[in-house]
């Protein structure tokens, strides 16, 4: 297939899609597959199929077909991608989706308008023509050396607060009843070490945490603690936990020193990224846009991500001014 490679290379110097130093390169072929596919799904939202409009199912099947093609292509790939197109075309679509940079109006889903936002070395742009030269990491696109007032913030309408501000906010006036809990009650884990994020038993120590009762996909969520030997609650408003309760579950682990860093390795000009504790949805989809699967033979953990330096630096420090901790590993 060596007729193929010569593709592979004009993509990778035409997004500066680097290969980390100890990168096998069949990883760094199935790197360039999955960012051109990405990049090809959003030009197929000018296509013109015989509705008039083009459909989530008409973007998910041109993923899965150029993911078909590839594999025809580069048979080396197949043993270290999922098997099974749909999810891998689902993948792309959320990322895309989740992220803004494709959204839906009646009947079809369309490109988000041209916008872009700053920081440190990086523009991360979206909605940009195909035509403009970008940069590329995971789906996400980005220019190098360019200024601009807005930031990365503004970009993706990120109005949080820092971890530690925002539990205070959260909590410095609740009202409290005391409660019988019943043996399904989760509470959230505030221990350094996660096997779960939820555990059966509750925090005793007076300090305020999270819990939730009810059918999975239905919980109630509480704020409560634990005095006189006795359960007290405060329903945390169904808003603050609509999307997902990672945003109050960061900032209470934050607020009382539990909450685990982000490891990192760098590889040359790529660097794998290790959660220990995922970041709200809003930010982790963030992550996604601007990063590969660790692997895509396992595209539901979430937990280990690929990304090129230059976008990593610039998220890292965003994230860090929120509160986060990184920390570089060795490999």
């Amino acid at each position: 297939m060596d007729k193929y490679n010569g593709l592979l290379r004009n993509a990778s110097l035409e997004y500066s899609i680097d290969r980390g130093t100890h990168e096998s390169i069949t990883d760094f072929k199935s790197r360039i597959i999955y960012s051109i596919i990405g990049r090809m799904a959003m030009a197929s939202l000018w296509d013109m199929p015989e509705t008039g409009y083009v459909s989530i199912n008409h973007l998910k099947n041109r993923i899965k077909e150029l993911l078909f093609c590839y594999r025809q292509m580069y048979p080396e790939i197949n043993d270290g991608i999922t098997a099974d197109d749909s999810l891998f075309a689902d993948e792309i679509y959320n990322i895309l989706m989740y992220s803004g940079c494709i959204y839906h109006e009646p009947n079809r889903i369309v490109i988000s308008a041209k916008n872009d936002g700053c920081k440190g070395n990086a523009l991360f742009t979206r909605g940009y023509p195909l035509s403009i030269k970008q940069c590329i990491s995971g789906l996400g696109t980005y220019k190098t050396n360019i200024i601009t007032a807005k930031s990365i913030k503004d970009l993706f309408l990120f109005d949080r607060q820092p971890l530690e501000t925002y539990w205070e906010s959260c909590t410095s006036r609740l009202e409290w009843n005391q409660m019988e809990l019943d043996v399904d009650t989760e509470f959230l884990n505030m221990s350094p070490t996660y096997s779960s994020y939820w555990v059966t038993k509750g925090d005793n120590s007076g300090r305020v945490s999270i819990l939730r009762i009810g059918p999975k996909g239905r919980q109630i969520y509480y704020f409560y603690k634990y005095e006189n030997n006795n359960f007290y609650v405060s329903q945390i408003p169904y808003w603050r936990v609509e999307n997902s309760y990672r945003a109050l579950a960061n900032a209470c682990l934050k607020a009382y020193g539990a909450l685990p860093k982000t490891e990192y390795v760098i590889d040359g000009d790529i660097v794998n990224i290790r959660f220990a504790y995922l970041p709200p949805v809003e930010e982790f989809y963030l992550w996604k846009l601007y990063s590969w699967p660790g692997s895509f033979l396992d595209l539901d953990n979430s937990f280990k991500r690929v990304c090129s330096l230059v976008p990593f630096e610039a998220i890292m420090s965003t994230m860090v001014e929120l509160g986060y901790e990184f920390a570089e590993v060795n490999k």
